[in-house]
């Protein structure tokens, strides 16, 4: 490749096809780039992701990357493989293609190493080792995204619940195993959604199995509508089965509904001070001030 053709743009990739062919492309002209002249590549990198080293810009936009910024690029990919990836991938990687001083061809070769994979859809593929541990890499932060987010409605109070005993009821006694690994957590609480149609959705594969949406688009809404009736909202669970401390938490509306010296008694099992806990209004207040001082009671 001439060093002219460095600065032409790549062309888009399928994004539907898995993460390592998607981006083998884009990894194959870095190497190719690391061991040319160079000064300058054309990529269709987001260099500012958090989620990782590898990842598209929007639209697949190409930007020009210089030497120094790929080597950097590289560098952080290496490190990912060397702190995370299989042992058969971190034992072939030389100390010297991870110091300030790896060459750009110590870095090209080990962008270069393969991996078979031994689990998942893709067993015995085999793919660039960086690619399948910066996939693990995207996954994990993905889901960890995922719960902050949960978290975050949890701690406001604007998650949302589905009644386990009432899904239970309608499917029978039989079904409470399968119900409960599902809709419950496994400390025994409710399991918390970010949304109602989440919640319904999680009830309707329930009640209708894991391909509850195979059928048209007037039976769907329906079965969704119905399922929506097993759900409820965070502040409003008075009253539900169990759903005192859903998810670890008291939410406010459940305080205010219980009896005064409960909730001084609460008050006190968090820590709360003296002049907190001298009536139920100042010990609301004060569990509400920090949502975690809730983490872990019950009535």
């Amino acid at each position: 490749m001439s060093k002219t053709e460095y600065n032409i743009p790549m062309p888009d990739t399928d994004r539907s096809a898995p993460y390592p062919v998607q981006m083998t492309p884009v990894v194959t002209r870095v190497v190719a780039f690391l061991r040319s002249r160079a000064k300058s590549v054309m990529l269709p990198l987001d260099a500012q992701s958090l989620k990782s080293p590898l990842e598209f810009a929007e639209k697949q936009a190409n930007s020009t990357f210089t030497r120094a910024q790929v080597r950097t690029l590289a560098g952080k990919v290496i490190m990912e493989m060397k702190n995370n990836g299989p042992v058969s991938v971190k034992d072939n990687i030389p100390s010297y293609a991870t110091g300030p001083k790896a060459t750009a061809a110590n870095l090209a070769k080990v962008l270069e190493l393969t991996y078979t994979v031994n689990e998942g859809k893709d067993n015995e593929r085999t793919v660039l080792a960086a690619l399948h541990v910066i996939g693990q890499t995207r996954r994990n932060y993905a889901r960890k995204v995922k719960a902050d987010r949960l978290s975050a409605k949890v701690a406001s109070g604007d998650a949302f619940f589905a009644n386990n005993e009432a899904v239970i009821a309608c499917l029978g006694e039989s079904e409470r195993d399968r119900v409960t690994k599902v809709l419950m957590s496994k400390d025994g609480t409710p399991r918390a959604f970010a949304s109602m149609k989440k919640a319904a959705k999680t009830v309707a594969r329930c009640i209708y199995g894991v391909n509850w949406f195979d059928v048209d688009k007037k039976c769907k809404r329906a079965r969704l509508d119905e399922c929506e009736d097993f759900c409820y909202e965070q502040g409003a669970s008075v009253g539900q089965p169990d759903q005192h401390a859903v998810t670890g938490f008291f939410t406010v509306a459940v305080l205010e509904a219980t009896h005064h010296a409960t909730v001084r008694r609460l008050a006190r099992e968090a820590g709360a001070p003296a002049s907190a806990t001298k009536s139920k209004a100042l010990a609301i207040q004060w569990l509400s001030d920090d949502v975690s001082r809730m983490a872990g009671l019950s009535l």
